[in-house]
């Protein structure tokens, strides 16, 4: 399916994006962006009902930086939805998979940083679970992200 998708006609500004532009011909590489994709996605779907979906009910008067962020707006639910929906049309592109992972990792690294500052700072103290996992979801981002920068020319 990626290979025909590379046969696409680009418009001539996309050629001037050099670095940036990635042929997901590498499989394990292409497999790794999709399921990224799909994570996010599916983060983005629990958080449209956080209290059903995404964590358990705080006791009285515990409130989180995560919770403190969504009386804002529904941040994580548009973020991880967007970000998920960049990567799988990235993936299926072949293209722009660099700034993809690395919006990823922006947004797993916010919601780890707040998890942990939320598990730390409340008394009593929540499990810190939900961090380590969001912790390694952001390493991994950043894994696949440098993965494509460290592609040698002509080998993608």
């Amino acid at each position: 399916m990626l290979a025909g998708l590379s046969r696409l006609r680009l418009p001539a500004w996309a050629h001037t994006l050099g670095h940036l532009r990635v042929k997901a011909t590498d499989q394990p590489r292409a497999t790794m962006s999709l399921w990224s994709g799909i994570v996010f996605v599916l983060l983005g779907l629990a958080y449209t009902e956080p209290d059903r979906y995404a964590r358990r009910a705080p006791l009285p008067g515990q409130i989180g930086i995560v919770q403190q962020i969504e009386q804002i707006g529904p941040f994580w639910s548009v973020g991880f939805c967007s970000i998920g929906v960049l990567l799988l049309i990235c993936t299926f592109l072949g293209r722009g998979l660099v700034i993809a992972h690395l919006l990823g990792q922006a947004i797993a690294a916010g919601y780890a940083i707040a998890l942990w500052f939320s598990a730390l700072a409340m008394q009593p103290p929540s499990p810190v679970i939900a961090a380590v996992l969001a912790t390694v979801f952001a390493l991994l981002q950043k894994a696949c992200r440098d993965s494509y920068v460290n592609i040698p020319k002509g080998a993608a």
